[in-house]
């Protein structure tokens, strides 16, 4: 018979910390039983008062009943086989492969990596990989607050096989700063007002939340975040400065597996499992009440009587709750109709903006709904995420949303100036009026003269554009869209510096008269009327190419800055420089633009922020005589 070792300190102070939390919870129980026979002998007449052995608790002759959606029950005194039994039945993911958490002993660095054969062995294929099934044991490791031997926290790949999963869970992290306390509590409340179940856990690191819903049986993970996003974005409605990065915090991650991915992401990505028994002794991996983040007496008692969604019911909320809808309004001649007042809340009866290099709003007393409403506006979908999610590459650390806003600012957000007119609509359907103050520098005229010949479709495109301060003309090759750039310069008589992307416009605008604008080589000296070149190829965001140098177009005081179609130039670096530069005048021809098609909806995305009536289409493939422009 092997005798107990009782020498050890440590092991002594883990037996008692579990003896300590098993006596609370079985005080607990005491009082709570003894409530409940005070409140019985309260409703039961006096003659049964006289009979104890009728109101004495005694031990059912069959098993506990199985509660919501016939989940097996446990609460903290069942054995380890209800425990388990419970937890592999809510927390269902796929079970031919789990993950495990990892501390590097000589940087301490953490991370997860799938459970397999000889880990270590980088040399070997992904076809020659062994993973470990998930088994009971390996949950009771998980659960075990002893943890005898090496510590086992698993991670759960949730998305199965066939594109399915069985939970849903939103992850509110604190690293950026955020209030994830608060950002978790309205989530699970918009959760609540949706008749959606949720489970709030504290996240490991004590500085975040898990937000959990179940499902009885598979629900598509298309469906399933579909539900996931309409949530975030009535929580976001309800508070304000929660930000737009909270729609990648879903779990599954992706509509469909990504099993073109190398390695583990193949699998999805994963999530932490709660209940983690050495995470529970210091108040973390533990389920709470989202009013007050206090946990639950009896967490597996907790769990016995949750509610789960069945595959309909998920369907039914994700068509009435609707998609998250993101972006400018479609290009039309007007804009969208009209939104609800109640949608947005009450706004100030004016709301101060300053038109600059962006268009800048006062938060000062906008409702969170409409804060909300203004962010998702400068936002849209992204389409390199559906490409990669469509071809079931990995979308890690690609966005589902690419924002082009700026909200860093407490007291103001800064919009694309292009939506100025999409943000007093906003404004004004919340009750209030939109003042825009110009910042705008004012340039002095120049003379400048277009010497070449327009068809009659370009001329249009030119009147149209010509009326506007900001747009995108959408041209297909061949329509002549570098002549017509030429012949808005002429029409901007305020002009200074033209801004281009590509050498052979430079070759195109000298051709008639070389000394009348001049190209901006290395060397070559600043004049009056330059023209700037973004690079064709950039190594950074804004940086340069050989042959070329970029010009500080804010130093030439630039007012009309035209990108032609060069395909190599980044639409971010595009993006950057227009948001710096206060230009009173911001054009742009390039192709056609990419659509991206997802479903039954087909989106484009915007660029630089045009509102609808500053965008002009020429369809007609007609090109105009190539001509100099004269100053």
């Amino acid at each position: 018979m092997a005798v107990e070792d009782w020498s050890d300190p440590v092991e002594l102070w883990a037996r008692l910390d579990v003896v300590l939390e098993e006596n609370a919870e079985l005080h607990e129980e005491v009082a709570r039983l003894r409530a409940e026979i005070t409140q019985l002998k309260k409703q039961t007449p006096s003659a049964l008062r006289q009979q104890p052995s009728l109101l004495a608790i005694t031990e059912p002759a069959s098993a506990p009943p199985r509660l919501s959606g016939d989940l097996p029950y446990a609460d903290a005194s069942s054995g380890t086989d209800a425990k388990v039994a419970l937890f592999r039945a809510l927390f269902v993911g796929r079970d031919d492969v789990y993950a495990t958490r990892w501390v590097s002993a000589r940087s301490g660095r953490t991370g997860w990596s799938p459970a397999e054969d000889n880990p270590f062995d980088r040399t070997k294929a992904d076809a020659d990989r062994v993973f470990w099934p998930l088994t009971d044991e390996a949950v009771y490791r998980h659960l075990d607050p002893i943890q005898q031997g090496r510590e086992l926290h698993l991670g759960l790949y949730p998305m199965l096989a066939d594109d399915t999963c069985r939970l849903l869970a939103c992850d509110f992290d604190g690293k950026d700063g955020s209030d994830w306390r608060g950002d978790a509590a309205a989530y699970a409340a918009a959760c609540r007002e949706a008749g959606v179940p949720a489970l709030v856990e504290i996240s490991r690191s004590g500085a975040g939340a898990h937000v959990w819903t179940f499902f009885t049986a598979p629900v598509p993970a298309a469906t399933a975040r579909t539900l996931g996003m309409a949530l975030l974005r009535r929580a976001i409605d309800a508070r304000g400065q929660m930000t737009l990065a909270s729609y990648d915090r879903l779990f599954p991650a992706q509509d469909f597996l990504p099993d073109k991915a190398k390695g583990s992401f193949r699998f999805g990505s994963l999530i932490a499992l709660p209940l983690h028994g050495v995470s529970r002794a210091g108040g973390t991996t533990v389920f709470v009440d989202p009013g007050t983040f206090t946990p639950y007496p009896d967490q597996f008692a907790h769990l016995s009587h949750l509610e789960r969604l069945s595959p309909a019911d998920v369907e039914a909320l994700a068509d009435k709750l609707g998609p998250v809808t993101a972006g400018p309004s479609a290009t039309a001649p007007e804009l969208g109709p009209k939104p609800r007042r109640k949608h947005l809340g009450k706004a100030p009866a004016v709301v101060r903006a300053r038109q600059a290099a962006m268009l800048e709003i006062s938060t000062a007393g906008l409702p969170p709904q409409l804060l909300a409403a203004l962010k998702h506006t400068a936002a849209f979908h992204n389409p390199e995420f559906y490409r990669r999610q469509n071809q079931r590459f990995s979308t890690w650390k690609t966005p589902r949303l690419v924002c082009c806003f700026d909200a860093t600012d407490p007291d103001w957000i800064r919009l694309p100036r292009g939506l100025k007119d999409e943000a007093a609509q906003l404004v004004a359907a919340a009750g209030g009026t939109l003042r825009i103050t110009s910042e705008l520098p004012e340039p002095p005229p120049i003379s400048v003269e277009f010497t070449g010949e327009l068809t009659e479709v370009q001329r249009q495109a030119v009147d149209a554009m010509a009326g506007h301060r900001a747009g995108v003309l959408v041209a297909p090759p061949g329509a002549g869209k570098t002549v017509m750039a030429c012949s808005l310069i002429a029409a901007s008589l305020g002009v200074n510096t033209v801004g281009m992307a590509a050498a052979s416009v430079f070759v195109q605008l000298s051709a008639g008269e070389s000394d009348s604008i001049q190209c901006n080589r290395c060397g070559a000296s600043r004049t009056s009327r330059e023209i700037s070149s973004w690079p064709s190829r950039c190594g950074s965001e804004l940086g340069s190419a050989p042959g070329w140098r970029l010009v500080p177009l804010r130093a030439l005081g630039c007012v009309l800055r035209v990108r032609p179609a060069c395909r190599r130039v980044p639409v971010r670096a595009w993006r950057h420089a227009v948001e710096a530069d206060p230009d009173r005048r911001v054009n742009r021809v390039p192709n056609r633009p990419r659509l991206v098609r997802r479903g039954s909806r087909t989106s484009a995305s915007p660029a630089a922020g045009p509102a609808p009536s500053d965008v002009c289409s020429v369809r007609e493939r007609s090109r105009g005589r190539p001509g100099a422009t004269r100053g």
